[in-house]
């Protein structure tokens, strides 16, 4: 069994009256939260924030929520966002890259990941359904996934397959169904056109 969870970074820039002493012309709040309001602090452990090393405290560390950090800045930059999980996950941590960008106008970001956990324990899975997961049949999801993957794209969300040694095998096995499935499409595709 599988379990899913929707995990959202979102920030918010906005452009200053005048800049401040240090000269940032904008001012910037991210956050880490659960899609729709869930309340990832039942599975979140901490989140570190990595800031470009021209801030003073570029490592911001945040060990209960809510998991926000505001600052200053005259440019965009790249920041590296770690997310741990709390005891009990087969997974410490996940790692994003995150575009912080600013401009003239009120920017409002929101990026949001699918996390889907593959047989966690019984405490974990507890504490994923607290924070809004849902049980999945990762099986049932790929082949309808595989279905129609030419036809919907979503390029603003991503799944992510965090998974244990013990279910490689399973895994590796449900991955060659789909490149199967993805073959047997395109070879049907390629006669389609040989028709026309």
């Amino acid at each position: 069994m599988s379990v899913e969870i929707g995990i959202e970074i979102v920030h918010k820039a906005w452009k200053n009256i005048k800049p401040t002493i240090e000269g940032h012309t904008h001012d910037w709040t991210v956050f880490v939260q659960g899609v729709n309001g869930n309340e990832i602090k039942h599975i979140v452990e901490k989140v570190i924030f990595h800031l470009p090393v021209s801030y003073p405290d570029h490592l911001q560390i945040k060990e209960k929520p809510p998991f926000v950090l505001s600052e200053s800045t005259s440019r965009s930059f790249s920041m590296q966002i770690e997310i741990f999980f709390c005891a009990g996950a087969k997974l410490n941590k996940v790692s994003y890259i995150y575009n912080l960008s600013i401009g003239d106008e009120v920017v409002n970001n929101s990026w949001k990941r699918r996390l889907t956990f593959l047989n966690p324990s019984q405490d974990f899975k507890e504490k994923l359904l607290l924070a809004g997961g849902k049980v999945v049949d990762l099986q049932k999801t790929f082949e309808v996934n595989a279905a129609f993957i030419k036809c919907k794209v979503e390029p603003d969300e991503e799944i992510e397959i965090i998974k244990d040694i013990d279910n490689a095998e399973a895994l590796n096995s449900t991955v060659q169904k789909i490149d199967n499935l993805q073959n047997e499409s395109s070879t049907e595709d390629q006669d389609l056109l040989h028709i026309l």
